[in-house]
């Protein structure tokens, strides 16, 4: 098979990275799937981070202190620090529960969804004077159904 010349590999490029963009913004696509769970990932290792920061913050801050009162600031700070991941908790099963009501929405509706990122990445794509034909050339879109012909002549001679 033959490399496609430069033109349509800019232009496939381009297609692909503006329905990658366009698609991030789609609840329950892969693309957005995707940016949910690094962006959950960071807040997860954020606060896990703090908590374990917390704790070692303790176990040094007590370690001078005599062992009745290191350990009644040490039990304080892991019950602060506990309570502080019971509070983030149901934020996150609420955050997972729409996650999964998203992925299903999409689901159910995956060809009318698909057809409204392929829309609005075609019209993204306008503004860079990419052109529907230029996307039906390099093998991007569908051709479009050619008008049916004229039905022959009923009355012959």
């Amino acid at each position: 098979m033959r490399r496609p010349d430069a033109t349509t590999r800019y232009i496939r490029y381009q297609f692909h990275s503006c329905r990658a963009t366009v698609a991030a913004h789609f609840p329950g696509t892969r693309e957005w799937r995707h940016r949910f769970w690094l962006r959950e990932g960071v807040i997860i290792t954020v606060e896990l981070g703090l908590v374990l920061l917390g704790a070692f913050a303790l176990m040094r801050l007590g370690h001078p202190l005599p062992l009745r009162a290191r350990l009644v600031t040490e039990g304080l700070g892991c019950l602060v620090l506990s309570g502080r991941l019971i509070l983030t908790l149901p934020q996150l099963v609420t955050r997972i529960r729409t996650w999964r009501h998203d992925v299903a929405h999409y689901r159910a509706h995956r060809a009318y969804i698909d057809a409204q990122i392929l829309n609005a990445t075609v019209a993204k794509l306008a503004i860079l004077s990419i052109s529907q034909e230029q996307l039906i050339a390099a093998g991007l879109l569908p051709k479009p159904p050619s008008p049916p012909r004229e039905p022959p002549p009923t009355n012959r001679p």
